[in-house]
């Protein structure tokens, strides 16, 4: 059973009151992509401050349920309500977009971390930037229904915008 909240005009779970943080029309909450934005920050600063990286040594991705299963987030009763009255072949596709991000964010990652000097560090931080500015835009098609065009030049498109 869902409501219509009568501030915002969005539907969420019946327990629910007050305005939603997540987008109606997709179901996606972009709080999740706190994990990857903070992960995207020390990989801009590492060149200068490859310490900073130290913080990131068993850093581990979540999937979109799992972060918000374990968040404090106010809404996330409604969040994963939502996620989960997603149709399933939808919720797969978002799935599938988590998952090959985060599996490319460990891999890069792992790569940043073998380095040993700035210059190195500097080059592998680009890569892993890239790598995470790709899976974002992928998740972002996903959670827009967009099952093509998961290309890297539509994804480019996105990131031009």
């Amino acid at each position: 059973m869902q409501y219509k909240n009568e501030q915002s005009g969005s539907q969420a779970h019946p327990s629910h009151a007050g305005p939603l943080s997540f987008d109606i029309n997709t179901g996606f909450a972009t709080d999740f992509l706190n994990q990857y934005n903070e992960l995207k920050m020390a990989l801009e600063m590492a060149p200068a401050m490859p310490e900073i990286l130290e913080d990131f040594e068993n850093w581990t991705p979540k999937t979109y349920v799992n972060y918000f299963k374990t968040s404090e987030c106010r809404d996330k009763d409604a969040i994963l309500y939502a996620f989960q009255s997603l149709p399933i072949d939808r919720q797969k596709v978002i799935d599938e977009a988590v998952a090959a991000t985060n599996q490319n964010c460990i891999k890069a990652l792992a790569q940043v971390m073998e380095c040993t000097d700035t210059v190195s560090i500097a080059a592998k931080c680009a890569n892993a930037l890239n790598e995470i500015n790709t899976g974002l835009g992928r998740i972002k098609m996903a959670t827009q229904g967009q099952t093509s065009g998961l290309d890297q030049s539509s994804i480019d498109d996105l990131f031009a915008a």
